[in-house]
């Protein structure tokens, strides 16, 4: 839920800018990353 949110708040705060577009993909995978990490059987 918080990513799909922060997903959306990135595509309205960056339109048309293609730096923080690419920060807002960056920081996308790193909360995909995180989550994988976490889901990781021990």
């Amino acid at each position: 839920l918080e990513a799909s949110r922060n997903r959306s708040n990135c595509l309205l705060w960056n339109a048309g800018n293609i730096n923080r577009r690419r920060f807002c993909r960056w920081a996308f995978v790193q909360v995909r990353r995180r989550r994988m990490a976490a889901n990781r059987p021990s």
